[in-house]
């Protein structure tokens, strides 16, 4: 595998252990109805968002869950 995929797969990842924590609670500009959230939540979404940040990957919200926006 090369360093793209690897990229990707990481991205991949990454996406489905924020939109976890957004279901969870976690984003306070996210929250889902009647869902408490935990200092764990938000403090793992800011890690993730973080990661995201520093590899210049950009997210979009839609509907209820996170997307890579497009390049």
């Amino acid at each position: 595998m090369n360093n793209s995929n690897n990229r990707d797969f990481d991205a991949d990842n990454l996406l489905d252990r924020l939109n976890y924590w957004v279901q969870q609670g976690g984003d306070p500009d996210h929250s889902p109805a009647g869902v408490k959230s935990t200092g764990e939540s938000r403090s793992k979404i800011m890690d993730i968002k973080n990661i995201f940040e520093k590899a210049g990957i950009e997210l979009k919200w839609v509907n209820d869950h996170y997307e890579l926006a497009a390049p």
